[in-house]
């Protein structure tokens, strides 16, 4: 057997933990497993936290080279803070499609830059708004950038 298909081969078996921040890792904060299935392609989930809730992600990378990354997953990509009689914070969390290209620099720190589909949660918001409540500090940023970590 060649020494590639060999090292391909001893790669597949490996997984790697990530942890961050962003849409990559479940939410605001979290951690992903991912388990290469061959030399390009790699899947991961993960769960994170988001607010007072908890936020997950599925996906898949496609390595164009060492370094460089096209990355698609569905998972908890939006946030709404609200808040209750007597200062009480509550939250909503959504889903959705996330797409996005990223950088490994020396196979250890992780940068996305990541489109994220915030369709749910901005017809929540719009619903919030008919219904008379007042936002702030909402974002309807659709570019985000993820953190990360890997060992």
């Amino acid at each position: 057997m060649p020494i590639y298909a060999e090292e391909i081969i001893a790669e597949a078996g490996k997984i790697t933990i990530e942890a961050g921040i962003g849409v990559n890792y479940g939410g605001l904060i979290g951690v992903t497993a991912s388990k290469p299935i061959n030399a390009k392609i790699e899947l991961f989930a993960g769960l994170g936290i988001s607010g007072n809730k908890t936020g997950y992600t599925v996906g898949g990378r496609y390595y164009i080279d060492d370094s460089i990354r096209l990355i698609a997953n569905y998972g908890t990509n939006a946030l709404i803070e609200t808040e209750k009689f007597y200062r009480e914070t509550d939250y909503e969390i959504f889903e959705g499609l996330n797409f996005g290209v990223g950088y490994l620099v020396n196979n250890r720190w992780s940068i996305d830059l990541m489109y994220i589909d915030a369709s749910k949660a901005d017809d929540r918001i719009e619903e919030l708004k008919r219904e008379g409540y007042v936002l702030s500090g909402q974002s309807s940023e659709k570019v985000k950038l993820s953190l990360g970590y890997r060992w």
